[in-house]
């Protein structure tokens, strides 16, 4: 209680009253045999099987306003098998790409009998390095079995394909490869093409891959802090959620702000 009135104090000044009003809590019996299994830290790349209990980003505690409703729709398309054409997310830092991109493997998963594999673009670059300095021959095949053929393939961070000709052109294959096989790709990025310094080929298919996410407005914001304040038990008015939206730019800033 303490530390979220501290908190509520630094945002709007000493002088700010607030009230807290607590739920009573539900006492919870388990059974004797009852399991309780803590989900592991998500590594930058795994094969994502639907048991896996990386359950934090789904679609439905994804916040769809008007800045980011086009890139949500796509990520629908893609879940759904509707769509599959390579897609990159451009947002700055806190804007919800990569939830958008876990959320959307999530949901493809969910159909059953497909396989998906979400990794970063740092960690594609030393898979590839690391395939041609040990054995080339038995490594390369491997490499490219591991991007190009699972139904979906998500790829956080492609900014980092800035300035590094053989592993953009390995991203360049791995795109063409799998949009001629009709299997979706999804990426993430912090830049547009245009301002990544890589081919002018790879600029033009990320170009026409791009659909940019916004800055979260007033809409998307509020409805981050009245989500957040839930997930920590705090009954959130919607004035307030306001008040804490407006003095924030991004879902970073509203986490850190309410966990304080």
């Amino acid at each position: 209680e303490s530390l979220v009135r501290d908190a509520v104090k630094r945002v709007f000044g000493e002088s700010t009253h607030l009230e807290l009003i607590f739920r009573q809590a539900t006492q919870l019996t388990l059974p004797e045999n009852a399991q309780v299994v803590v989900p592991p830290t998500l590594v930058p790349e795994a094969v994502l099987k639907p048991e896996d209990p990386h359950a934090e980003f789904t679609f439905d505690n994804f916040v769809v306003g008007g800045s980011n409703r086009l890139a949500h729709a796509f990520a629908m398309e893609v879940a759904e098998g509707k769509w599959r054409k390579p897609v990159l997310f451009v947002a700055q830092t806190g804007s919800g790409k990569t939830h958008l991109l876990r959320a959307t493997l999530r949901a493809f998963l969910q159909r059953g009998d497909v396989t998906a594999r979400y990794t970063t673009a740092e960690a594609f670059c030393n898979d590839f390095g690391d395939a041609l300095r040990v054995e080339k021959d038995v490594e390369m095949p491997r490499f490219r079995k591991k991007y190009r053929e699972p139904d979906l393939l998500a790829i956080d961070g492609a900014h980092f394909f800035s300035k590094k000709d053989g592993f953009s052109r390995q991203l360049l294959l791995t795109m063409e490869e799998r949009e001629d096989r009709g299997l979706p790709l999804l990426l993430s990025s912090t830049k547009n093409p245009p301002g990544m310094k890589i081919s002018p080929e790879l600029m033009r298919r990320l170009e026409a891959a791009s659909c940019a996410i916004d800055p979260p407005d007033e809409e998307v914001r509020v409805g981050i802090v009245l989500q957040f304040a839930g997930r920590l038990g705090l009954k959130l008015g919607t004035e307030w959620a306001k008040l804490i939206a407006d003095r924030t730019t991004s879902f970073g800033e509203i986490q850190s702000g309410l966990n304080r």
